[in-house]
């Protein structure tokens, strides 16, 4: 969160590099006036040397409200890092830029920074190319570095609500080609998935269907429609892709347009851990309390539990019945999530 005039430079006092004895979780949470959003830390999974950025595709042109925006930063860990970003449309007008006169209707960018040093970027809906021609964009540096991204103020539908929407991502060696997901308790037009691609020709297959949906390019992007969720008492969608993919949910906290979000997906594999311990006081931003779920996967016939309480309601993935959902209300203050196998959770 950084002013206009603090966009499109070099910041050495932005940011936060976090560092224990032990292994830990970090979740950051921010609030204003009427948004809020939570951004998971991927600890040091985040850092890498290629990423492709996601945000919320923004519906429509507006010049006279144009707070709605794309967003992306990133820090450098080590000094003398170069870090190129490119593949988007050349059209987007960069906030400092477009105040600046500078870098307009450039297809790249080249960046230099030192340990610790972040630089931001951010885009508003009064340029066309901005609604969506950053989605897909490529970053790459020669030394490690970690990427935010997301819409600080975003939506996928036509006059509705807004709110924030940011996450944190891995580097494209970090992705993979299976997700599961389930949906939030919005409204259809705002509960879809963004798949992005790292590859050419990778092939996107929905809830275990042998025929691909869609065929993407490297940078492409597709926008599932809602209709891909199924299930009883709540509903899932199964993934995969042919080529390891980047996947973002557009997800809302309530059946209010403007509480729409973003998250960032992690991959079903057999490394993941058994257990989240913990989500520290769930329901807060601040001395704000809200409502919400936890959403999480594990293998068919585990034991999930929360807080050392037995949950049911599982739902089978749809085209994976190896993986179950479950979709949580009512907890609050800290959370424990543990599964007697691996285990994907979120909130």
């Amino acid at each position: 969160m950084v002013p206009n005039d603090s966009l499109g430079v070099v910041l050495k006092s932005r940011g936060l590099t976090l560092k224990a004895s032990k292994p830990f979780y970090a979740n950051a949470r921010y609030r204003d006036l009427r948004q809020a959003a939570s951004l998971t830390a991927k600890g040091q999974a985040a850092e890498g040397k290629t990423f492709r950025i996601g945000a919320m595709p923004l519906p429509q042109r507006n010049n006279s409200f144009v707070s709605r925006n794309l967003v992306t930063g990133i820090q450098a860990t080590e000094d003398n890092t170069t870090v190129k970003i490119k593949d988007y449309n050349k059209n987007v007008e960069f906030e400092w830029g477009k105040s600046n006169n500078l870098n307009l209707n450039q297809d790249s960018l080249n960046i230099k920074l030192n340990e610790g040093e972040t630089y931001v970027l951010s885009g508003y809906t009064d340029i066309q190319a901005n609604l969506e021609g950053f989605v897909g964009a490529l970053i790459e540096s020669d030394k490690p570095i970690v990427v935010n991204t997301g819409n600080y103020l975003g939506t996928i539908g036509k006059n509705t609500g807004q709110d924030a929407g940011i996450d944190q991502i891995v580097p494209e060696e970090n992705t993979g080609k299976k997700y599961a997901l389930v949906e939030g308790e919005g409204p259809a037009k705002q509960e879809k998935v963004l798949v992005v691609a790292n590859y050419d020709n990778t092939k996107v297959y929905l809830n275990g269907s042998s025929t691909p949906d869609k065929t993407l390019q490297a940078g492409g992007w597709y926008l599932i429609p809602n209709s891909f969720y199924t299930g009883g008492n709540h509903q899932n969608m199964f993934i995969r892709t042919s080529k390891p993919t980047y996947i973002y949910q557009m997800i809302n906290g309530s059946s209010a347009a403007n509480t729409i979000g973003m998250n960032f997906m992690a991959p079903l594999n057999c490394g993941l851990p058994k257990r989240v311990d913990q989500i520290p006081d769930i329901t807060k931003i601040g001395n704000n309390a809200y409502n919400g779920n936890i959403i999480a996967f594990t293998k068919k016939g585990a034991t999930l539990k929360v807080n050392g309480t037995t949950e049911t309601g599982a739902v089978p993935l749809n085209g994976n019945t190896n993986w179950e959902s479950y979709k949580i209300s009512g907890k609050t203050g800290d959370v424990k999530i543990t599964s007697t196998a691996a285990l994907v959770s979120g909130f």
